[in-house]
């Protein structure tokens, strides 16, 4: 099937959606709706068609009922979902999640006019949020990102508060002359004001100090005195998974427990919606996070003479010119 789907998709919210794979999850939810969508465009086509032949057939009575063409229409959607071929819906998929892409970007582009249109700027204290995990949650990495950038949108001109998401990806730079975890120590971690952890089935790659790099991020950042917030994920493992990562995981897992509150997820939207939940709780009760502008410059008082205001207080109360006559250096 290689026509264009005529769907209106203007309802569907695509705020949340951020990686590859919230796309594809969008569009198999959606999915069911288009296919039915496209199976009744299909059916008004037939609908027309057969009206149009009966109108030739002579002393044939055409049904004008509006509720039998629904009806036949709504039938025509229907069959069309159930008897569609695995190849067509990979296509029409595919073009869903173009669509959905296409409406992000939309949205993007009318953010970033909203933005350009701003007739004044604001200060603002900016906190570093240095984002801890293993490979394995990209996506989450992801979500990260896109949690701080929303709070941003929403609460950083009303706070005076701005979130700056760090991570290696993006923030470390190539440098030589020791352990790789302890450059980004010294480039990314020891300058952050909160650490967001994230696990599922790895605890990550020992370094010279700890059992990970994540682990070493985490103590480092917590033995400083910062707050970090842990976010373990329950939603089933894959089948290799590495047992001896997993082992290793658990038990770092339950020392945390013991020193601290934690959090468990399962799906990444629970995630984001969690996250941002609890960000905005942090930065709202948490003295830590409040903004620290600078005071307006103070301005030196001139101190008068007792002539000087004698001569004031004449010209206030006779309203000559003498401020002007006899004190150039006090109001020029």
């Amino acid at each position: 099937m290689k026509s264009e789907i005529r769907i209106d998709l203007e309802h569907i919210n695509v705020t949340n959606l951020i990686t590859e794979a919230d796309f594809m999850r969008k569009a198999q939810e959606i999915l069911p709706e288009v296919l039915v969508k496209i199976g009744e465009e299909t059916g008004k086509i037939l609908w027309e068609q057969m009206q149009k032949s009966f109108r030739n057939i002579r002393g044939l009575k055409i049904n004008n009922s509006l509720s039998d063409k629904n009806r036949f229409i709504r039938e025509k959607g229907l069959e069309y979902r159930k008897n569609v071929k695995q190849n067509e819906t990979h296509v029409i998929e595919k073009q869903i999640i173009d669509k959905l892409k296409l409406k992000k970007e939309s949205q993007f582009q009318n953010q970033d006019n909203s933005i350009k249109r701003s007739e004044m700027p604001y200060q603002a204290t900016v906190y570093r949020v240095f984002i801890a995990s293993p490979s394995d949650v990209t996506e989450e990495r992801e979500i990260v990102t896109k949690v701080i950038d929303d709070w941003n949108a929403a609460h950083s001109e009303k706070e005076s508060i701005v979130l700056l998401p760090i991570r290696w990806e993006t923030n470390a730079y190539p440098e030589m002359g020791a352990p790789a975890q302890e450059i980004l120590n010294k480039q990314i971690l020891k300058d952050a004001d909160l650490l967001i952890g994230i696990f599922w089935g790895r605890l990550g790659t020992p370094t010279d100090k700890h059992l990970s790099g994540t682990v070493e991020e985490i103590t480092e950042h917590i033995n400083a005195g910062k707050p970090a917030m842990l976010y373990f994920c329950k939603r089933p493992l894959p089948p290799n998974v590495d047992t001896d990562q997993l082992n290793k995981l658990r038990e770092f897992k339950d020392v945390c427990s013991k020193k601290g509150l934690l959090n468990e997820y399962t799906t990444p939207d629970e995630f984001r919606h969690t996250l941002l939940s609890h960000l905005s709780m942090r930065i709202n009760k948490d003295g830590t996070f409040s903004p620290q502008l600078p005071s307006p410059p103070k301005t030196d008082a001139v101190a008068l003479s007792k002539d000087a205001e004698e001569m004031l207080r004449t010209a206030i109360k006779y309203n000559t010119e003498i401020i002007n006559a006899s004190l150039p250096k006090i109001c020029g």
